[in-house]
């Protein structure tokens, strides 16, 4: 999916949540890129698990999937990762530590309206290996994420 792509799905999400802010586009980016990767690895688009309790998280994953797959959401605590696929197969997609504190530092030290303009460009020019780090879930790992699902969107 091309950065254009992305980012009308970004800008969708803004429009549906009420605002654009770094946690959104974590959201996006993270259910496109899960979803390139699966693809590309055939990884079936059988469940898409969200780690995050965030509503700006869930609601740009939710905006983002439903722009690429009927499939639903299934949302879990805390965190800041998806997983697609099943417990055989799957990719697992985590946003950096490191970026979520990059961002975090922003949101301290600028105003709102700074933070989000500021936060959503750093997020933008970052690469796929900078922004998230992907791995797979074992079959035991996946099932215990599985386990915790609140809410299925």
């Amino acid at each position: 999916m091309s950065d254009k792509e992305i980012l009308d799905i970004f800008e969708r999400a803004g429009q549906v949540h009420g605002h654009k802010c770094p946690s959104l586009y974590y959201g996006v980016k993270g259910i496109v890129l899960a979803v390139e990767i699966a693809s590309r690895q055939h990884i079936p688009l059988e469940r898409f698990l969200l780690e995050g309790k965030s509503k700006c998280i869930r609601d740009g994953a939710k905006v983002a999937l439903a722009s690429i797959s009927d499939k639903k959401l299934e949302m879990t605590g805390c965190g800041c990762a998806v997983t697609i696929g099943n417990r055989q197969n799957n990719i697992r997609l985590e946003v950096r530590r490191e970026v979520r504190q990059m961002i975090g530092k922003l949101n301290e030290n600028l105003p709102l309206e700074e933070y989000q303009r500021q936060g959503v460009a750093k997020l933008q020019s970052l690469a796929v290996e900078e922004f998230c780090s992907p791995g797979k879930l074992t079959p035991e790992e996946f099932d215990h994420l599985a386990a915790q699902v609140e809410n299925t969107i």
